[in-house]
């Protein structure tokens, strides 16, 4: 996922004083929770995120392998990066950050983690199934 590097760029942890939304998962932020409110200018216009710390963590859990600042994810594209991913532990932690931020759920997400999780099952079935055949 390509991230436009911004011309300004600042990140503030912040104590809720009224509920907020998550730019990320789109859930709730409530009354005194730590969120990150990132601030920035970029193409000359500022723009600013709040994102719960269950985000920011995923977002700093899948970026943690890229070396080139300009391929870590963008704001706004933690879920494109979760499901190209295809990584069913960073799945399962967004879906259960929305639920647990009250977030709509849509089909799609809950379809695309389901046939990943089984494929991922299908897979050790098969493993299993040789191991006993070679035995």
């Amino acid at each position: 996922m390509c991230c436009e590097m911004p011309e300004v760029y600042y990140c503030d942890l912040v104590k809720a004083r009224k509920l907020h939304v998550c730019y990320e998962c789109h859930g709730t932020i409530l009354v005194n929770e730590i969120y990150h409110k990132h601030h920035g200018v970029w193409d000359g216009s500022g723009c600013t995120y709040k994102v719960c710390a269950d985000c920011e963590k995923l977002r700093t859990d899948i970026d943690k392998d890229v070396s080139d600042a300009d391929e870590h994810t963008a704001f706004g594209c933690l879920c494109d990066s979760v499901f190209e991913s295809r990584d069913i532990d960073y799945m399962r932690r967004f879906l259960e950050t929305k639920e647990k931020r009250q977030a709509v759920i849509p089909p799609w997400m809950q379809e695309h983690f389901d046939d990943e999780f089984n494929k991922e099952d299908n897979e050790e079935d098969e493993t299993t199934d040789d191991s006993t055949i070679e035995a």
